[in-house]
């Protein structure tokens, strides 16, 4: 993991799952374990549904660094 000074500071990100102000890979593990458990935290793109789409929508965004 990259220090926290190295990572993109993300103010108001969605693909900041753990909302912590950074992107880091913990946004994604904690993404992908919410889209595992079907909780409903893991419907990036809202709409309505957990679905594979969400997990593509996700990561886009946070390889944009949003």
């Amino acid at each position: 993991m990259l220090p926290t000074s190295f990572a993109p500071s993300v103010p108001d990100c969605k693909a900041d799952f753990d909302q912590d102000g950074v992107l880091t890979i913990n946004d994604v593990f904690g993404f992908l374990n919410a889209w595992f458990a079907a909780d409903v935290a893991a419907d990036f793109n809202e709409d309505n549904q957990v679905a594979i789409n969400d997990i593509f929508d996700m990561l886009n965004a946070w390889f944009a660094g949003c």
